[in-house]
């Protein structure tokens, strides 16, 4: 093991266990615990920082896989700990743990200037100010009334549309 994984594979081992929200594995049982089972061998394999970008495309799932497995293991856990319905204190340890993660495997990605970047301190503090405000915003509570719908739909079309540009990539005058 190299001392990247020393550091990512256990972040990402609390994370997947952060997400299957430990206080309620034992009431699913053994469900529960194969759940967690399979997020703590994915954690395991996904949580190392993928460096070196395949130049060329790769078309098979497991080659995408792969490729994109830091951000499968993010979006995972934070589908999985939404499917939980956390409470507060498990969501601030899970957003905690997220931030980390997300901020090593970024930096290490990014080698030398990301490293650089992390050691500063406008990146973390602006990361940390923005898990805080969205766990604030996640842990208010909500009703049906009002507004509450509409924020809910306008949130989430502004999120599928970011997440299509993103994965449409750069085009034209090239």
């Amino acid at each position: 093991m190299t001392s990247k994984d020393r550091t990512a594979r256990p972040l990402g081992l609390a994370l997947a266990l952060a997400a299957c929200d430990p206080p309620t594995l034992l009431r699913h049982g053994v469900p529960g615990m194969l759940v967690a089972a399979v997020a703590c061998a994915f954690a395991w394999w996904a949580a190392p920082a993928v460096v070196r970008r395949p130049v060329r495309a790769t078309t098979g799932l497991r080659g995408r896989l792969a490729h994109h497995r830091n951000t499968v293991l993010a979006a995972g856990t934070v589908l999985l700990a939404a499917l939980h319905h956390p409470g507060p204190w498990t969501a601030a340890v899970y957003t905690a743990l997220l931030l980390a993660h997300l901020l090593l495997t970024d930096a290490r990605a990014a080698g030398p200037p990301g490293l650089c970047q992390l050691r500063g301190r406008l990146a973390p503090v602006a990361a940390a100010t923005g898990a805080a405000a969205v766990l604030a915003l996640a842990l208010l509570p909500t009703t049906v009334d009002g507004w509450a719908p509409l924020l809910a739909v306008l949130a989430l079309t502004a999120t599928a549309a970011t997440v299509a540009l993103t994965l449409r990539g750069p085009t034209g005058g090239r």
